[in-house]
């Protein structure tokens, strides 16, 4: 699906205040800049990923959201 649309039915739901599409691999410089009180995060992202001591040092929390994702194993 493309970026746009995604960040539509984001922007959909009453929670959220903005999106953000960005270019970039991770969202650090997106994060430093923006300094967010908070980010979501899916269950099945490692809690100690790229972006989660980016958020925290700029004073923000990193809240898990959703259920976990079922994967079933390579054939």
């Amino acid at each position: 699906m493309p970026a746009a649309e995604r960040a539509e039915i984001l922007m959909s739901l009453r929670e959220v205040d903005h999106v953000v599409v960005f270019e970039e691999d991770t969202a650090d410089r997106l994060i430093a800049s923006l300094r967010p009180m908070c980010t979501p995060r899916a269950p099945t992202i490692v809690p100690h990923g790229a972006e989660e001591a980016t958020v925290r040092s700029v004073g923000g929390q990193v809240a898990f959201v959703g259920d976990p994702k079922i994967t079933r194993p390579a054939i």
